[in-house]
């Protein structure tokens, strides 16, 4: 009943689908304050003769006028005929209605019925994932645009990192260099400074961000360190893969 077969002249066969979206509502005088108007809604009516995305805008106007059959655009009257049944949407609608009022319209099935007395005990959370902050490491080590390869190969090898964040002079991230990094430098005879090895679009994390969402950054794109900014993009600290792994691996263990 709710879906009808049609055809777009040069564009071909298509459906129109009647879909009801129920939106729940805790009384009439709330549906009454929140209830908008079709003069209230206005659109765009764009100019789609104009072959390029940033099509020009002939007028604003309202769903109002837009019902009437007509629109008026530079002083002549354009018919307007909707791609959907306002009638049909009535019909959608009611039969929705009719469910929810029946007490038949479940989004899945029950799961088990809630206690008749009105009490119900929230479910307790046994274990809660820590925040960046409290897992990322603090001593994390830095270095700045300006210098050399072997610089930064020298200050690698004296820290217990892979990556080191290159900062502006205060302190901002402005992009990392890793071991793989140098060792391509090195290997193809570009001794250079770090600018211009440093990747310069840099993934990073907050402290105050859940783990989960870190470990997610880290596997979609296949990094294995992230360094923790705080709200003026100055490094705080860093997280890696490693750290991750014996986060897991303890919790797994308890």
């Amino acid at each position: 009943e709710f879906l009808r077969a049609a055809t777009f002249t040069k564009y071909g066969p298509t459906l129109y689908v009647g879909v009801g979206v129920p939106i729940p509502i805790l009384n009439e005088g709330l549906a009454l304050s929140t209830a908008v108007r079709d003069s209230d809604i206005t659109v765009p009516v764009v100019d789609y003769g104009v072959q390029r995305r940033d099509r020009p805008v002939l007028k604003s106007t309202s769903y109002a006028e837009l019902r009437s059959g007509f629109v008026e655009i530079n002083g002549k009257e354009v018919p307007t005929a909707s791609l959907s049944s306002f009638h049909m949407a009535r019909m959608v609608a009611g039969t929705l209605k009719k469910w929810i009022e029946r007490g038949e319209f479940l989004l899945t099935e029950q799961a088990e019925p809630l206690s008749k007395s009105g009490v119900s005990r929230p479910m307790k959370q046994t274990k809660e994932l820590p925040y960046v902050g409290d897992v990322m490491n603090r001593d994390v080590v830095t270095v700045g645009e300006n210098i050399s390869v072997p610089e930064a190969a020298r200050v690698i090898v004296g820290s217990r990192f892979d990556h080191l964040p290159v900062v502006s002079d205060d302190g901002k991230l402005m992009g990392i260099i890793t071991t793989w990094d140098i060792s391509k430098a090195v290997a193809n005879g570009n001794i250079s400074r770090v600018s211009e090895i440093m990747t310069r679009r840099v993934y990073t994390a907050t402290p105050d961000e859940p783990i989960e969402l870190a470990a997610r950054t880290m596997d979609i794109h296949s990094i294995s360190a992230l360094p923790v900014v705080d709200k003026d993009n100055r490094v705080i600290g860093m997280i890696t893969s490693n750290d991750l792994s014996r986060l897991f691996a303890g919790r797994r263990s308890i």
